[in-house]
């Protein structure tokens, strides 16, 4: 795999005491191999707590990897905190927004859960548009067929609401992605100083 300018890895699961579950950990084990082997010299961590969480721990699914990754080794300057989005819209809009614009950064790698894959590329391609170079690598979340079964249909139901939402704005359509996050997206819309300053032109 070829140099790329960071490695971004989706955070999510968090339990009450904002302690991460092993799904986690394991997006994260996979993210430092890559890291390891040179893909990148930085990791972008991204997500700050799921939407539909019935709870809301102490801190962000994001400051949880990054603890977890500096036990891993890698060296906490090189690890970078993107702690707005709260779920994988979010995550590939606001890293976008917010770190690889202001970066100039254009090759990326993104890190994900296997079942999770799917609709990960989904939202980064309609997201990033073409100006991106993405590579996707998956984390094996090693768990138990009836527990995949459950994820995988989870994660069907998300992806038919989501694609009813964008299936129409052209990927790298930034000014209707940011748009659509503004005024109709369920969580995002509540909070529209989150567009105030900083803005996809």
């Amino acid at each position: 795999m070829m140099v790329k300018d960071a490695i971004i890895v989706l955070a999510m699961c968090l339990d009450p005491d904002g302690e991460l579950d092993e799904l986690a950990r394991c997006r994260a084990r996979r993210a430092y191999d890559l890291f390891l082997d040179g893909v990148a010299e930085w990791i972008i961590v991204s997500g700050n707590v799921g939407h539909e969480l019935p709870y809301r721990p102490y801190r962000t699914e994001a400051a949880a990897m990054k603890e977890y990754m500096i036990s891993l080794g890698v060296d906490e300057k090189s690890i970078i905190l993107e702690e707005i989005s709260k779920d994988t819209m979010g995550n590939a809009f606001f890293t976008r927004r917010d770190i690889l614009e202001p970066n100039g950064w254009k090759n990326i790698v993104v890190v994900t859960s296997d079942f999770h894959m799917p609709r990960t590329i989904y939202l980064f391609d309609k997201i990033f548009g073409r100006d991106y170079d993405i590579t996707f690598e998956e984390a094996d979340s090693q768990v138990a067929p009836a527990e995949m079964a459950r994820l995988l249909l989870e994660e069907r139901r998300i992806s038919i609401l989501v694609t009813g939402w964008l299936d129409n704005i052209d990927d790298g359509d930034s000014h209707a992605l940011k748009t659509f996050l503004k005024i109709k997206h369920p969580e995002y819309s509540r909070h529209k100083e989150l567009f105030s300053s900083k803005m996809i032109t």
